[in-house]
């Protein structure tokens, strides 16, 4: 008789997205969202909206290709900071690395987005992986591309990074700036921000042998 322990532990539980995603479960987001992004201080919002697009930009999990295009955002400002920070979340980070990139809250465009959060997603294949599986990003982004073939504005799941009861957002757009979306901004330098929610953030080092992180090593956006 077949265990759980006799699975292969390589092979991914996410499938291909269903055909017909008509019927999928319907969210909006009602809360202000969170965005670790490059400061663009002559943009209107100062870099805050920007629809990254395949083959233009590095992949990440929902990436629609061009001419659409996907934006990331999280239900808290901890959480948008863990996504970018990664592995690095747990160690000292130096304020060099940080620097030049903001966190910005703002409104979330309205929208019908797919829940990828409830129980009413499973039977179409949804688990955990949809949001966390870290070498999936071609098949997370086939849902995507399906998701915005049934007319959805885009998706809500779990955050990878972050252990809490967060929630993440992509959401669609044409490719490239959309300084118009958002409404008000309150913008924070990474840094700060990150230290005040508890990350030891520390000058650079001053001495040969301390092994630090690069902004290579932050997660995508």
């Amino acid at each position: 008789m077949s265990t759980e322990q006799d699975a292969p532990h390589h092979e991914s539980a996410l499938g291909e997205p269903p055909a017909d995603l008509e019927d999928f479960p319907r969210a909006t987001w009602s809360v202000p969202g969170w965005r670790v992004h490059p400061d663009f201080p002559d943009a209107p919002d100062r870099g805050c909206w920007y629809f990254a697009s395949v083959p233009e930009h590095e992949p990440s999990r929902f990436t629609l290709r061009e001419p659409h295009g996907t934006c990331y955002a999280a239900s808290t400002r901890r959480a948008a900071i863990n996504e970018i920070l990664g592995h690095w979340r747990t160690q000292p980070v130096p304020s060099s690395v940080l620097a030049g990139r903001l966190v910005t809250r703002t409104d979330v465009p309205d929208g019908s987005y797919a829940d990828c959060c409830c129980n009413e997603a499973e039977p179409y294949g949804i688990n955990a992986e949809l949001g966390a599986a870290p070498s999936t990003y071609e098949l997370t982004q086939r849902w995507a591309a399906a998701f915005y073939e049934a007319a959805f504005d885009g998706v809500i799941y779990r955050p990878r990074m972050s252990a809490g009861d967060a929630f993440a957002l992509a959401v669609f757009g044409p490719t490239g700036p959309a300084a118009a979306l958002g409404g008000d901004f309150e913008h924070q330098d990474l840094p700060g921000a990150a230290s005040q929610e508890g990350y030891r953030v520390i000058r650079p080092p001053s001495g040969p042998g301390e092994i630090i992180p690069t902004e290579d090593d932050l997660e995508p956006d």
